[in-house]
């Protein structure tokens, strides 16, 4: 039988021996319960729940304890896990009862990251998902067409002209793609492709295209394609917001929640 733990993100006190307050950066709340609250002061990760029962056993009936205990399991404040020993580690079990098993669905994840200029970016967005336990599989250029799994593309242009081809081949095969720009004065993260549910990268050309009024005037002149939009450098750190909006949203998919860059994308400036 392991011992039982708070979460790591909660931080637990204990008002006038009969509330307990079970406070987190997301939300607090207030048990007002004494014998909850009694219960609740020996949940220390060194005991288990018969070492509860034993200690309580003069005050407490053995069923009222295990009451208490299932009641805090169940509400997901309790667990029976080792401490996390890392801050990734702490952020996932932070979530509840809803990532518990996140660690095994993650390892089964697989995940290129597909850099088409400097890997500075691409580096740390691979650190960031392998730090949540992801299979990470670092790549310069895109894909084959073949690859399953999530795919995301690290550019410094989203009309890079190669995506057009890699484009069709994702919507052919139904698998996901997201992109990436951390180069340049604003940092762009997403969309998240998915086929058959979102738009593809063409809608999202489209659009951009349309916005670049002068390149296009600069393409008639010459007969040719739009001319590449030259990213600013890289702001120092953007790589790190970009390795943090991506490794949220693969882990809300591997935690099973809905995510926030499918079919839409996010810009920083």
């Amino acid at each position: 039988m392991e011992a039982l733990r708070f979460r790591q993100s909660l931080q637990v006190e204990i008002i006038d021996n009969t509330r307990l307050f079970l406070l987190s950066d997301a939300k607090s709340l207030i048990i007002d319960n004494a014998v909850t609250a009694r219960v609740a002061g020996l949940v220390d990760g060194r005991r288990t729940s018969a070492d509860i029962v034993v200690e309580l056993a003069r005050d407490l009936a053995p069923t009222v304890v295990f009451s208490e205990l299932d009641k805090l399991r169940r509400a997901g404040h309790l667990v029976d896990t080792r401490a996390c020993e890392d801050q990734a580690g702490i952020y996932v079990e932070g979530w509840g009862s809803a990532t518990d098993g996140f660690a095994e669905r993650a390892a089964q994840m697989s995940i290129v990251v597909s850099s088409l200029g400097d890997r500075l970016a691409a580096g740390a967005i691979e650190d960031a998902l392998g730090r949540l336990g992801c299979a990470v599989t670092p790549l310069d250029g895109l894909p084959d067409v073949s690859t399953q799994g999530l795919v995301v593309v690290v550019v410094d242009d989203y009309l890079t002209e190669s995506l057009r081809e890699f484009n069709q081949a994702r919507q052919l095969s139904g698998q996901p793609w997201m992109l990436v720009k951390p180069w340049g004065r604003e940092l762009w993260v997403g969309p998240r492709f998915v086929p058959g549910e979102t738009g593809c990268w063409e809608c999202l050309a489209d659009r951009l295209t349309a916005n670049r009024q002068v390149e296009r005037y600069v393409a008639g002149k010459r007969g040719q394609g739009l001319p590449p939009v030259k990213a600013a450098g890289l702001l120092p750190g953007a790589e790190g917001m970009a390795a943090a909006y991506v490794a949220s949203e693969v882990f809300a998919l591997g935690a099973g929640l809905p995510g926030n860059l499918a079919g839409r994308m996010k810009t920083v400036n």
